[in-house]
C-alpha cells in the first residue's frame, strides 16, 4: 500500500483482496473518475476479447467514449492540471477554491 502527494494532489494505491489494486485520486481533478481498480487474477482469452471490447468502446452508443465530451489534460507543475472539457478550459488544483477555476469558454 502506498500513498504520495505530487503536485499538491493526493494520490493512492491500495491492495485488496484477491489480487486486485485500488488506485484512489480523491480530488478527482479530471472530473472523470475517482480512482479505478486492477484485478490481476484475470487474463485475457486472446485477441478477441479486445477486438470485441474495443467494437464496443469505439462503434457503441452506450459507450461512455462515444457519448462524452472530448477533453484533453495537461499537468503543469505547480499551477495544477489544465483540462479542456469540449469547449471550456480550465485548470484544477487542491489549493483553488473548490478544486479549479474556469480559465475560457470558447463560443
Amino acid at each position: 500500500n502506498a500513498s504520495w502527494t505530487e503536485d499538491g494532489f493526493q494520490f493512492a494505491m491500495t491492495s485488496r483482496s484477491g489480487g486486485e489494486w485500488r488506485f484512489d485520486n480523491p480530488v478527482n481533478a479530471t472530473g472523470t473518475m475517482t480512482g479505478f481498480a486492477f484485478d490481476f487474477r484475470t487474463s485475457t482469452d486472446g485477441f478477441d476479447e479486445f477486438l470485441r471490447f474495443h467494437d464496443f468502446f469505439w462503434n457503441s452508443k452506450e459507450s461512455s467514449y462515444v457519448k462524452g465530451p472530448v477533453f484533453l489534460h495537461r499537468k503543469t507543475t505547480g499551477r495544477g492540471l489544465l483540462s479542456l472539457f469540449a469547449c471550456t478550459l480550465r485548470r484544477s488544483h487542491p489549493e483553488l477554491s473548490g478544486g479549479k477555476e474556469i480559465l475560457q469558454v470558447a463560443t
